[in-house]
């Protein structure tokens, strides 16, 4: 009797652990998976505090009054009367050479010292912290800016095509990351440039400084 005992407890212990290693085989269930997927998910994002995005309203709506100034609008509106007629060839042409000169030539310098670029200037002394900006007309190419970018055309750039929103515009920021052109850890800000029927003709890009926002906080 005891021996029928002992062979139904081993039996018994089997089982029980042959059930659990079939349980750890296992794939994990679509929800288990999806709550892991979320987690890594926001771990990977740098999470901005409330105090934060206060303050990146504010410069928002800073840009955002700029670009309604009718010298711009009026300039992104002359720029692209002026870039009607380039082909994709000759965009990708003059992309290229942009992005191959070493410092400036006369095309680039153009954009540095035109009245757009003078506007631009005047709005950065008059809001420290954005380390640079510049402007686009509704083809994507550069019509002004305070720094040399590191390329001429913008609309094939993710954020571009989202602040452009397909002529309806779309203001918003980026996250933390580094900025080639400006050498400095920021945030870009994209505000929508729009005409007077309130469709979306160019773009503005802002970069502003990290350091700069902690001083605000």
């Amino acid at each position: 009797m005891r021996n029928s005992i002992i062979v139904v407890v081993l039996i018994i212990i089997g089982l029980l652990g042959w059930l659990g290693y079939q349980n750890f085989l296992k794939p994990k269930s679509p929800e288990n998976q999806t709550i892991t997927t979320a987690k890594e998910g926001t771990a990977a994002k740098t999470l901005l505090t409330p105090e934060i995005e206060a303050v990146l309203v504010k410069k928002i709506q800073l840009l955002e009054n700029f670009a309604k100034q009718s010298n711009i609008v009026s300039a992104v509106e002359a720029q692209n009367v002026k870039n009607v007629g380039l082909t994709q060839s000759t965009i990708k042409e003059l992309d290229n050479k942009w992005i191959a000169t070493q410092g400036t030539d006369d095309f680039i310098k153009s954009f540095l010292t035109n009245n757009t670029a003078n506007a631009l200037a005047t709005f950065q002394d008059n809001n420290p912290g954005f380390v640079e900006i510049f402007v686009t007309d509704k083809y994507g190419l550069i019509a002004g800016e305070t720094n040399k970018t590191s390329d001429y055309l913008q609309s094939d750039e993710d954020w571009w095509i989202k602040a452009f929103n397909n002529g309806s515009g779309k203001a918003y920021h980026s996250e933390i990351e580094y900025d080639d052109s400006s050498k400095s850890e920021s945030i870009a800000l994209y505000v929508p440039i729009n005409n007077n029927q309130k469709t979306t003709i160019g773009v503005i890009k802002g970069v502003f400084a990290v350091t700069a926002i902690q001083k605000e906080l």
